[in-house]
């Protein structure tokens, strides 16, 4: 797309790192569900985010990364009283904690990107 802001071939070496690296089953379509996440924001969004922060694009990543785990939460509350079998739960237990695991995980990194960025006085905008 024209205008969007976006940089496809750091998009593309970003992603692909990213597989080759996490510990998740091959074809699990990580990367294809980022850039459509990221041609959905173009529609609705054009290069708007050219105009934010690097700080302020970075507190909406740690935003982000609460969702997984309390929408899986409520999903789990909803399943625990379902008449799922308990091998079924147990392993959508499992599921939902590694989820949970990963995304305090990515958490964590994302503060540290931001505290980089507030010791740097600046540089985050």
């Amino acid at each position: 797309m024209i205008g969007t802001g976006r940089d496809y071939d750091l998009e593309r070496r970003f992603l692909d790192a990213v597989e080759r690296v996490a510990p998740i089953p091959a074809g699990s379509g990580f990367a294809a569900s980022v850039t459509a996440r990221l041609d959905e924001g173009d529609v609705t969004f054009g290069d708007a985010f050219l105009a934010r922060s690097v700080a302020e694009l970075l507190r909406e990543a740690l935003a982000e990364q609460v969702d997984g785990p309390a929408w899986g939460l409520l999903a789990l509350t909803v399943a625990s009283s379902s008449c799922l079998d308990e091998r079924t739960l147990g392993r959508l237990r499992a599921d939902l904690n590694a989820a949970a695991v990963a995304s305090a995980t990515a958490h964590a990194h994302l503060t540290r990107a931001h505290a980089l960025l507030a010791a740097d006085k600046g540089a985050g905008r």
